[in-house]
């Protein structure tokens, strides 16, 4: 079994509540092999991040999907702040990249470019890092030579299994 890291867990947990319209904390806790504790503070951190917003149903014992705020509810400055930053970072550049999977015939997008226009403020060294994450968690963003730019391999809404 793979251990994630808490951003790749909670990213792997935005992508399956992402492709579902409803979930229940047993599948959650069997697919990421967490405890239940962990998965509910994952969901307060994405929920937080401004990410996702989810009703849970006493009568189905499931989570159901409402709109989220698309705000990070944490005040500036804080070490907690950053993270959710960072989580919203990732997960909107999640989203980027499995539009760009889905139009793979597009041999003008490149990954590294379409970053840097999200997300201007970030450096270069976050970028790697940013990459590592999403790489832990199967999103390959590579330097393709022939076509001399940075392509993924890799899709959000996709629920992988293996994990």
């Amino acid at each position: 079994m793979k251990l994630f890291t808490k951003p790749q867990r909670q990213l792997l947990l935005y992508e399956i509540l992402y492709a579902s319209h409803e979930v229940t904390i047993d599948d959650l806790m069997s697919r990421l092999k967490s405890s239940k504790k962990t998965i509910q503070r994952d969901i307060e951190d994405l929920t937080d991040a401004g990410l996702i917003k989810l009703r849970y149903s006493r009568k189905d014992k499931s989570y159901k999907h409402e709109v989220a705020t698309g705000v990070i509810a944490e005040p500036e400055g804080t070490a907690r702040y950053a993270h959710l930053k960072k989580l919203r970072r990732l997960a909107i550049f999640m989203e980027e990249l499995s539009d760009a999977s889905d139009c793979s015939f597009d041999v003008e997008y490149n990954c590294k470019e379409r970053y840097f226009e999200l997300f201007p403020d970030v450096s270069e060294r976050t970028r790697m890092r940013d990459y590592e994450i999403l790489a832990g968690i199967g999103y390959t963003i590579r330097w393709d030579e022939y076509e001399k730019r940075h392509i993924v391999q890799g899709y959000l809404h996709q629920i992988r299994e293996e994990f």
